[in-house]
């Protein structure tokens, strides 16, 4: 069921659409209990969206025309269980749209703490497979590329050199949909350590960015472009991962232990000053 039967209350899920759309064309799966939140929070809806068993005014209007025909015409007057049974059943209505609004609510807040609880599973099972799947497919793309990428270079390249070109494309386009399924699903649980990030996609970000001053925000020495860069990442040995936000923390931490140690030390050591001269 697509993400898109949603309707506009439930916002915890609009706000992992990019979640779901994902497993829903195929690109990756979700752990069974998580789809079958979801599909039955689009079950929900479409009862929602069901219109109502009739129009009240539209059935009164009925009954004062049927009441003016009947004493024009000297029969007897109808009576009002028609109108009755009418009003009954759209207050039938209005109740139930009324509980179904709470489901829905509900639900989605169900699913909210869901997607929070199974976060890593998601993480570590369903995306980080993908990525795995996709980079052996730069990889092999980088293999089959001039060192020259360019539009002339690559026009009068192979055929399989011109393949691999038009696939990265796609690789792309994958490797984007995954990275933001990843963001919506690490949405409540930022990294602790790692602020800016440098660990969220490059197991070895340090190695590739040596000597560099690597400012938040600031210039990388690879391509913008996702198709480019994927391939910058093959051709100079970037290790690209899906972590956990722990596994991403944990790299950080190992990777400036040193750095880190230090700083620990200093505290103490200036803890210990304030303590000793009150």
């Amino acid at each position: 069921m697509p993400s898109t039967d949603i309707p506009n209350r439930a916002r915890n899920h609009r706000r992992h659409a990019r979640l779901f759309d994902g497993a829903d064309t195929g690109l990756y799966t979700l752990p069974a209990e998580l789809l079958a939140a979801r599909d039955g929070l689009v079950r929900l809806s479409a009862e929602l969206a069901v219109a109502p068993p009739s129009d009240r005014g539209a059935d009164q209007a009925r009954y004062v025309t049927a009441l003016m025909d009947a004493a024009t015409a000297g029969e007897p007057l109808p009576t009002l269980d028609e109108l009755t049974a009418a009003d009954r059943r759209n207050r039938q209505y209005d109740r139930r749209s009324e509980l179904l609004v709470e489901a829905i609510d509900r639900a989605d807040s169900a699913l909210e703490l869901l997607v929070n609880d199974l976060g890593d599973r998601i993480i570590r099972d369903h995306l980080a497979p993908v990525v795995d799947d996709i980079m052996k497919g730069v990889t092999a793309a980088a293999g089959a590329l001039p060192d020259d990428t360019s539009a002339d270079t690559i026009l009068r390249a192979s055929d399989k050199a011109r393949k691999a070109w038009l696939g990265l494309d796609d690789l792309a386009a994958r490797y984007e949909a995954v990275r933001a399924a990843a963001v919506s699903v690490r949405r409540n649980t930022p990294a602790e350590w790692d602020h800016r990030g440098d660990f969220s996609e490059l197991h070895n970000f340090h190695e590739l960015t040596a000597g560099l001053n690597i400012q938040i925000g600031g210039p990388r020495p690879w391509p913008t472009k996702t198709s480019d860069r994927l391939l910058w990442y093959a051709r100079n040995n970037g290790r690209v991962w899906m972590p956990t936000v722990a596994e991403q923390d944990a790299r950080y931490r190992e990777v400036h232990k040193d750095a880190l140690d230090a700083m620990a030390e200093n505290r103490a050591r200036v803890s210990a000053a304030r303590h000793a001269f009150g």
